[in-house]
């Protein structure tokens, strides 16, 4: 439970209950002076007994405002404003409570509210209310915490999409059931036939939850998928493929598997040419690619448009229709469409290359316009004009476009304690979008259209501000790996329209607000590293296949990590890792997952910001930090990180983003303002 203060509020509205309670009904007439009850039209001498203490009720309907630190406090003659000292044993359950002064309700009651001639009064009492709102942090109306899908009887618990929320619980639809956070028709689902997990075999069918065998899968008295992989009844029953030959989907194939056997750029290389072509090697002659064949997707820009041709019968080569910009990160993924010359599906494959930068000394001055404080911010080309644009967290996010020379529209002074924000093309229509992450557990999206972030309708279930965008399933659109401090973290994954399926999946590491992708064991897809902050220490969840994972323990430990990065930061094309912590740790992989601790720089105060690029055009990465009280550059000399430059810096600065604002090809930064690469 967050205890309210002056960063984050929680309103809420408590209404009558209907024949729930402990105490007598009270007639008309009643009032409530101190903890006693008086009947104004009873006996002489008053029917009188004990009222339980008076809570510090936060009440969404009155008309002042509290400010933090305060909350609505309802005594019998009123409501008003006032301080209320919380104490650490309150045992309410969160979302059921008004937070007393005094001390908690007793578990599974509520703070009731009654209305009175002479003011409004609380008490605890049974059960739970009729009518449970809330104000959650970030929201502005009050919600109901029985039916909201986005706050079911809790502010943090979003219901999956496929689910409602009924009387604060997550429910599938009549017609469907509960598989977890999944809503299945187990009367048709071949993995769920009749059952949750209960799966069909090869060649059968799922009918009104029973397994049957289709007729064209009928051999003899064995049911076989004759459109798999069954070598002996490849196509039909008894058809066999040659020796030497494959059977895949009902084809059989001389040459398998289908498979990406080289590229270029290298994977992890950290300073491709700008004007770089993308080239695939295949272990067999392709056919003819369709347009997801080949998805190549920039960080600042969103899916890259270009022209993908076939040199040799065993090779495609993608150039795209405008250079890559200084220090883009660029994800290249062959997904499962492409097919073989002999129509077998592609094993999918994933790599990155950073874009080399150009020019720079390391040292920075601040620009003339800049604001006084980003806490979240991205960049990126929103508006299509060649040039980074920024986007600010704000209530709504703000946008500043790039008007050239480091110059921004409608800088604002300041913005703190906004959401989590990630431009990222999710709809793959070759534009960056907005994703918005809140505390709570609900995300937004705001769709590009024609440079101009419009928001939608549809929320995100289960966004937390920590996310990293990546295609973790390699069928060419990016998924989202969501740290999440309170449990489990989740992956979302990405429908290629901008839709999202949450996938609580194992392995995936938990208590993280820190986690960064890259394969780090050179396999052709994406894995993930996250610092949990139970265990102290950094997890490495291997990617097993779609929405598959295992972890396990990797060297880093020690202190809260605040921030991360996954780069090949010393030459060797194998992804390394920098933690911020109270010091930066910079581990060195070994290109099998494994991690040795290469070198630990310390400052006078707690790192809490870090991003990677070469600052100084040498073609190395160098790191760029923010601690409580100095902005600093650490050059890359090799085998060691030196400190280039200093400077006093905003306790505020929690993030630290890179990229070439000024159009000059060097790198600049946004680090509680914006800062010029000189």
């Amino acid at each position: 439970m967050r205890r309210l203060g002056t960063t984050f509020s929680l309103f809420l509205i408590l209404t009558a209950l209907v024949g729930c309670g402990t105490h007598e009904e009270r007639g008309e007439g009643d009032q409530v002076v101190g903890n006693q009850e008086q009947d104004g039209v009873g006996d002489q001498e008053g029917d009188q007994h004990e009222e339980l203490p008076y809570d510090c009720c936060i009440d969404c309907l009155g008309d002042e405002t509290c400010r933090g630190g305060e909350v609505w406090i309802a005594p019998f003659g009123g409501g008003m404003c006032g301080d209320c000292d919380y104490i650490a044993t309150l045992s309410c359950p969160e979302a059921y409570l008004a937070y007393t002064c005094v001390e908690g309700c007793a578990p599974y009651r509520a703070c009731r509210l009654s209305p009175r001639a002479n003011g409004l009064s609380y008490w605890c009492v049974e059960g739970l209310p009729d009518v449970l709102t809330v104000r959650c942090d970030g929201e502005s109306a009050c919600i109901d915490l029985h039916t909201d899908a986005a706050h079911c009887g809790s502010c943090e618990n979003a219901c999956s999409a496929a689910m409602q929320c009924v009387d604060g619980q997550c429910v599938c639809p009549a017609e469907l059931s509960a598989c977890g956070e999944l809503c299945l028709d187990l009367q048709n689902d071949l993995a769920n036939c009749g059952a949750c997990g209960q799966t069909c075999g090869g060649g059968e069918t799922c009918t009104n939850g029973v397994c049957t065998c289709l007729p064209e899968n009928s051999c003899g008295d064995t049911c076989i998928e004759v459109h798999g992989d069954d070598v002996q009844h490849c196509g039909a029953c008894d058809q066999a493929c040659a020796a030497g030959e494959l059977c895949a989907q009902g084809v059989c194939a001389a040459c398998h598997p289908f498979a990406v056997v080289g590229h270029n750029p290298e994977m992890n290389d950290e300073s491709v040419a700008r004007g770089a072509a993308i080239e695939l090697s295949f272990s067999c002659d392709v056919g003819t690619p369709d347009a997801a064949a080949v998805v190549v997707h920039s960080a600042f820009r969103g899916r890259l448009p270009g022209v993908l041709s076939r040199p040799t019968a065993s090779t495609l080569r993608f150039v795209p229709d405008t250079p890559f910009l200084p220090g883009d990160v660029v994800s290249v993924s062959a997904t499962a469409t492409l097919l073989s010359a002999e129509t077998l599906p592609l094993s999918p494959y994933v790599w990155r290359f950073r874009v080399k930068a150009q020019g720079g000394s390391g040292s920075f001055v601040a620009a003339p316009n800049g604001p006084k404080i980003f806490e979240s911010v991205t960049v990126g080309d929103v508006d299509g004009d060649g040039d980074l644009d920024l986007v600010v967290a704000g209530v709504p996010p703000v946008m500043m476009r790039n008007l050239g020379g480091g110059v921004f529209s409608s800088p604002p002074d300041m913005f703190s304690n906004g959401p989590g924000l990630g431009l990222v093309d999710v709809d793959n229509d070759f534009d960056l979008d907005l994703l918005v992450a809140e505390q709570m557990g609900v995300g937004a999206l705001m769709t590009n259209e024609a440079g101009v972030l419009a928001q939608t309708s549809t929320p995100i279930p289960g966004l937390l501000p920590w996310f990293s965008a990546a295609d973790l399933d390699g069928d060419g659109d990016l998924d989202l790996v969501v740290p999440n401090q309170n449990g489990a973290n989740r992956l979302l994954r990405n429908d290629g329209a901008a839709g999202f399926t949450r996938i609580d999946t194992a392995g995936l590491g938990a208590y993280s607000v820190v986690a960064v992708v890259g394969d780090v064991d050179q396999d052709g897809d994406l894995d993930v590293i996250s610092w949990d902050m139970v265990a102290d220490g950094a997890t490495l969840s291997r990617n097993q296949g779609p929405a598959s994972f295992v972890e396990e323990a990797i060297g880093p430990s020690g202190s809260w990590a605040t921030a991360a990065r996954l780069a090949d930061l010393n030459g060797d094309h194998l992804p390394d890792v920098a933690f911020a912590m109270f010091d930066i740790q910079r581990w060195r992989g070994q290109g099998d997952g494994g991690f040795v601790l290469a070198q630990s720089v310390t400052a006078t105060s707690p790192f809490q910001a870090l991003d990677v690029g070469d600052l100084d055009g040498d073609g190395d990465l160098d790191l760029f930090t923010a601690t409580k009280a100095t902005t600093e550059v650490y050059l890359n000399h090799g085998s060691t990180f030196a400190l280039g430059w200093s400077q006093p810096t905003l306790e505020q600065v929690s993030e630290v983003v890179l990229g070439d604002l000024d159009g000059d090809g060097a790198l600049d930064a946004v680090a509680g303002g914006i800062f010029l690469n000189q």
